[in-house]
């Protein structure tokens, strides 16, 4: 795993920064396998150093091959899985920066292009939640009233149609007979309406926030914010001690007030379908939202 940690910067005086990367990294695919299961035909494949989740759903924010530590072989890495996901279905490949050098030749034969760096973030250890903005109030999602809330602001608030949510989201994320979900969606209403989504998953090691999202008439009031301590907070009441997020340049600068520091960087590169292959995905999305 040294490999992939080299480039952690002196700046982070994280203790123990290169475990809790790797912590990070586990966290985040299992994280994005527990909303993947509650996607339309969900499936997993595993490498030394790799994983792959996919689900029918037409987009590459749902299908994913994360690498985490220097392949023996990227050509072939890459080669398995594009068979994984299929020439009809849309996918990433995303890995920490230092690894960039190593994959960007296989990338580049698999057709596969380079976009942002998107940062991972830290808080550690979690605060208590401050109070959210006066008439904000967040609600955990735990019926289909709430989700339907959860999803109607969710594509608001990404600039997506709502079919595609709604196939990403068949349903609610389930609990074990003992205990609570690993999963958990929040809704946050102003004035009684949708404004803000967040999702929380608890891991073994770090809680992952992700999914947040505010729809574009209500930024500027606190609401991201608010709605990323909800998730934070239902993480610390679970004996969470850390919670990581992926931030994308218009919510860095908001984690960042809240706490949250830099511990790594993501290289991501995306695929391309041909327009036959791309009309067969979004007709398969249609399918699944209309059931």
């Amino acid at each position: 795993m040294g490999d992939a940690f080299g480039g952690v910067k002196e700046a982070n005086d994280l203790t123990g920064a290169e475990e809790l990367v790797r912590r990070a990294h586990r966290t985040e695919i299992e994280a994005k396998w527990a909303i993947t299961q509650i996607a339309p035909r969900p499936r997993r494949r595993d490498w030394p150093g790799a994983t792959a989740v996919a689900c029918d759903v037409p987009s590459s924010v749902a299908n994913v091959l994360f690498v985490t530590e220097r392949p023996s072989d990227p050509n072939g890495l890459l080669d398995e899985a594009s068979g994984f996901f299929g020439p009809s279905t849309p996918w990433k490949m995303m890995a920490p920066r230092e690894l960039a050098p190593t994959l960007e030749r296989a990338a580049q034969r698999a057709v596969l292009t380079p976009s942002e760096t998107v940062p991972g973030l830290l808080l550690d250890p979690v605060a208590t939640p401050p109070a959210p903005p006066p008439g904000f109030a967040v609600r955990a999602v735990t019926d289909l009233m709430d989700f339907r809330l959860f999803l109607k602001a969710g594509a608001a608030g990404f600039g997506i149609p709502h079919w595609i949510l709604r196939a990403a989201f068949r349903e609610l994320p389930s609990a074990p007979a003992n205990g609570d979900p690993p999963l958990q969606l929040f809704v946050g209403l102003a004035g009684g309406k949708p404004v803000a989504t967040s999702a929380l998953f608890v891991g073994r090691e770090i809680s992952e926030v992700s999914f947040v999202s505010t729809v574009p008439g209500a930024r500027k009031h606190g609401y991201g914010a608010a709605i990323t301590w909800a998730a934070v907070g239902a993480g610390r009441g679970r004996g969470g001690r850390s919670a990581y997020l992926r931030a994308t340049e218009m919510g860095r600068s908001v984690y960042e007030r809240m706490g949250f520091r830099w511990l790594v960087d993501y290289q991501e590169w995306h695929s391309a379908l041909s327009g036959v292959h791309k009309l067969r995905a979004v007709l398969r999305a249609l399918r699944i939202a209309l059931v």
